[in-house]
């Protein structure tokens, strides 16, 4: 019986490192406790500019001008609430993937 041989290539790698086939199974239940965890940080730790500005941003797709316009504010602004935000989301979700 001839046994098939899988070779890593930079075109197949994240398929043979992420899909259920090989993996025996998925990390669905770990994305919802880190979206869960997000959602709560989002929540707790930022301001509520700061969660506005990411909300209607990156959740909706709405662009910054957009926002700022809506907003009155200036665009550089809206920029910086974002960077703040995902900054504190970062480090959340660095937090919880170490284990914390």
């Amino acid at each position: 019986m001839k046994t098939n041989k899988i070779h890593f290539t930079k075109e197949n790698e994240r398929y043979l490192l992420y899909n259920e086939r090989f993996s025996g199974n998925d990390n669905n239940e770990k994305r919802k406790r880190m979206k869960l965890y997000l959602l709560n940080v989002m929540e707790s730790d930022l301001t509520p500019m700061q969660k506005f500005c990411i909300s209607e941003h990156i959740m909706k797709g709405r662009a910054q001008k957009e926002i700022a316009r809506q907003l009155g504010l200036n665009n550089s602004t809206i920029c910086r609430h974002i960077a703040a935000g995902k900054k504190k989301l970062k480090k959340a979700a660095e937090f919880l993937d170490a284990g914390g």
